[in-house]
Formats: structure tokens, sequence, C-alpha cells
């Protein structure tokens, strides 16, 4: 019960924060020069995560169909 409470807390928050920031908006004061290139855009953690996930599964069932083969 007290994590559904949570959540719906922490989701209430980050959406009341993404309807007040605008996607620009830069929190940390630096912004980008006209000199300086744009940064690259970094995969999701969890993107990561789940493609290493999904390779090890595949790496471990090739394994075990060697071993029993």
């Amino acid at each position: 019960m007290t994590k559904k409470i949570a959540l719906a807390a922490v989701t209430a928050i980050s959406l009341g924060f993404t309807a007040v920031a605008p996607a620009s908006a830069s929190f940390g004061g630096g912004g980008f020069s006209p000199t300086t290139p744009p940064p690259e855009p970094v995969p999701e953690p969890l993107t990561i995560l789940g493609s290493l996930a999904v390779g090890g599964g595949i790496v471990a069932k090739k394994i075990a169909d060697a071993k029993k083969g």
C-alpha cells in the first residue's frame, strides 16, 4: 500500500516538474555557445541494462545447449 502511494507521489511530482520546466531549460547554468557542439545523445540506463540482460540470456542458452549436446 505504501509503495503504491509513494509511486503515485513520485509520478505526480515528476509530471508536475515536466509540465513546469521547458525542455530547453538549463539547470546547471552552463549554456552552449555557438562554437560548442551540442552533446551527443546517451542511451538510457535501462536500455543498456536490458540489452545486456538479453545478450546474457542468449549466451547462457548457447552454453547450456552446448553442454547438452
